[in-house]
């Protein structure tokens, strides 16, 4: 493996992970109320300002060198399909009800990172479905206990901490 573009990897998920996990915290710590239109109850909403998205650039600058740097055409085209599959996976989950900020995470990490970094065992799988994946098992718990109507659990679970936890571990693995 060419050191240069474990180089590129690495730079590359430093600014998405520290994008995706500041919105993490931001969902979690600056939140505001609004009315449930379903029940009429009042709701504690994380609102992400969209320009910290645009930070995520930088890692979608990077994705866009390595392709030129060692262009091939199977890397192009991989590449390629799995930035408009993840673009279109955040459209989804925003049509089924997801959160905007966390469709913005999906295409944010699809953009910066199509794919996981050449160290996974895991390569050549899409980041963003991977994040999912494993936020998604790990959220699990949280959304049981949620069902099961426990009195201190006022509030909806917020995907976007379990988003960002699966994209280390998609990361690190």
């Amino acid at each position: 493996m060419n050191a240069l573009v474990l180089i590129l990897e690495l730079i590359r998920f430093i600014p998405l992970l520290a994008v995706i996990g500041y919105a993490a915290y931001y969902d979690l710590t600056k939140v505001t109320f609004e009315t449930d239109q379903k029940s009429g109850e009042s709701i504690k909403v994380g609102n992400i300002p969209n320009k910290l998205w645009r930070y995520a650039i930088i890692g979608g600058s990077l994705t866009a060198l390595e392709t030129l740097l060692f262009f091939s055409i199977p890397l192009l085209v991989i590449n390629v399909i799995f930035i408009c599959a993840s673009i279109g996976f955040g459209f989804f989950t925003y049509l089924l009800g997801g959160g905007g900020a966390d469709s913005k995470a999906f295409m944010t990490i699809g953009v910066s990172a199509p794919l996981v970094p050449l160290w996974s065992f895991l390569w050549p799988v899409p980041t963003a479905f991977l994040a999912f994946m494993i936020g998604s098992v790990i959220a699990l718990p949280f959304l049981i206990l949620r069902k099961t109507k426990i009195s201190f659990w006022k509030r909806p679970i917020r995907f976007l901490p379990f988003i960002f936890i699966g994209l280390l571990i998609s990361v690190i693995l």
